[in-house]
């Protein structure tokens, strides 16, 4: 059977801190009765030295993209994060094909902190911006920004974004599509675009599971919801990491892992390597405590979960991890013969609850 994911040019999505100054409503590590921190996910930081020792030179001229993104956390909030990049870049150096991508919020430091930032590509003029940062617009103006990205203010961003776009790192932003946000689609591109964005994207929330509202209780104690966007007027969707057409006939028929078509893992803060985010989500099991024990409960994880640390990358090299017979053998098999309820309804069109994220570049 084929392996699913390469140790060679490999895709990696890594967490690196739970912290986050926003209280968006949907996050897997926000409560939704009063937007408080979800205590069943800690508060922590990884270290910036066991972050070096992990990511060892050998490891990094595997890598082609490294994502620092905000599965659990912003990674913006974490203090030594201007380091922690650096690092990254200068290991990296001679590898034009390296990038590092983060996704932010962008609601925190100042221009002056963001420009030195981005700054970090000045060096490598002929690279071109192998550091590229996403940031967050919900809304063109404050109150339809905030309905979901909530505490956080859009003019701050909006100079942090500019900021940063005036250095060689590539800049560009992305709005997460909701009800109230939708009619808006052209004002919050042209304002990301004035601000220095180079693209703007669209991506309609894939987080309501069975119903078309989410309800939650605000910051003050008030009932609130969010509505689910109307995907059928989006123009021209694509799904994540499906590229070909062939891709799509694939998904049509059977379970296909995306992420292994982008040769994509996923690391959450704790080390766990895992094949997608959603893998990642389940095993922390912020939101309800039955769907972890569910994720536990299969054969697949049960035999992740006998030898626990060849599986994380603070033990284990990534390139011995991937050979392993859980993520050579178990894995595919799954996949191609008993997909568990993550695989189905994530990466496949044949379960009835099937939820992917759409997005658009169009308006």
């Amino acid at each position: 059977m084929k392996m699913l994911f390469e140790p060679w040019h490999l895709n990696i999505s890594y967490d690196i801190t739970t912290h986050c100054n926003a209280k968006c409503p949907q996050c897997h590590r926000t409560n939704r009765k009063g937007l408080d921190r979800n205590e069943r996910v800690p508060l922590v930081h990884v270290p910036k030295e066991k972050i070096f020792k992990a990511f060892t030179p050998g490891l990094l001229s595997r890598i082609d993209r490294l994502a620092l993104v905000p599965t659990w956390g912003d990674t913006m909030m974490h203090p030594d994060i201007y380091e922690i990049v650096e690092y990254f870049l200068d290991v990296n150096k001679h590898r034009i094909n390296f990038h590092v991508y983060i996704d932010t919020n962008g609601s925190m430091r100042d221009e002056d902190w963001w420009f030195r930032f981005g700054s970090l590509m000045k060096k490598e003029k002929s690279h071109g911006p192998r550091l590229h940062v996403n940031w967050d617009i919900d809304g063109h103006n404050q109150e339809i920004h905030s309905h979901y990205r909530r505490n956080t203010d859009l003019n701050k961003i909006l100079r942090n974004m500019e900021a940063f776009s005036e250095t060689l790192a590539k800049t560009t932003s992305q709005t997460i599509l909701f009800k109230h946000n939708q009619p808006y689609m052209k004002e919050i591109k042209e304002t990301a675009i004035n601000h220095g964005s180079m693209e703007h994207t669209f991506v309609a929330s894939d987080r309501f599971y069975d119903s078309s509202i989410y309800e939650f209780i605000d910051e003050k104690g008030e009932d609130r919801i969010l509505e689910k966007a109307n995907e059928t007027k989006l123009k021209n969707t694509f799904i994540a990491h499906m590229k070909h057409e062939e891709d799509y006939k694939k998904y049509k028929k059977k379970v296909v892992c995306r992420w292994s078509l982008a040769n994509k893992i996923n690391i959450n803060f704790d080390g766990q390597v895992w094949p997608c985010c959603y893998f990642g989500y389940a095993d922390i099991g912020s939101d309800d405590i039955s769907h972890q024990e569910q994720f536990y409960s299969t054969d697949l994880i049960k035999e992740y979960n006998k030898n626990k640390l060849d599986n994380n990358i603070y033990y284990t090299d990534i390139e011995n991890m991937l050979k392993n017979k859980w993520w050579s053998e178990y894995l595919p098999k799954s996949i191609e013969e008993s997909p568990i309820p993550q695989c189905t309804e994530n990466c496949s069109s044949y379960d009835p609850n099937s939820r992917v994220q759409l997005r658009t570049v169009d308006i």
